[in-house]
């Protein structure tokens, strides 16, 4: 849905977040972390959670992504190119685990 179906992408390993009730991150953009660093993809790892969402802004657009509901059992992702700000609003319960990579 990136619109780089014809584009040979890695994914790089960047971090694991971990999140636990009243944690948030504040609105930003990522920087290019590395050479060709095109986007960003976060993992939401298998953990029981409510709150956390994602918010994604660019151009004038929000798109808020609640990974919640289904966490404990599923993995679940989402991807957003770098220059997007974005931002997770608290959690109000349990954890969340994030693998983020570099999508270059």
């Amino acid at each position: 849905e990136l619109g780089l179906e014809n584009q040979k992408l890695e994914c790089d390993l960047y971090t694991l977040l971990v999140y636990e009730a009243g944690g948030f991150f504040l609105p930003h953009r990522d920087g290019e972390k590395r050479d060709r660093m095109v986007a960003t993809l976060v993992v939401a790892l298998p953990t029981a959670f409510a709150g956390g969402e994602l918010v994604v802004r660019h151009d004038g657009q929000e798109r808020i992504v609640d990974l919640g509901p289904d966490s404990a059992f599923r993995t679940q992702f989402a991807a957003f190119y770098a220059d997007c700000e974005h931002e997770i609003r608290p959690l109000t319960s349990g954890h969340r685990l994030c693998l983020v990579y570099n999508l270059v």
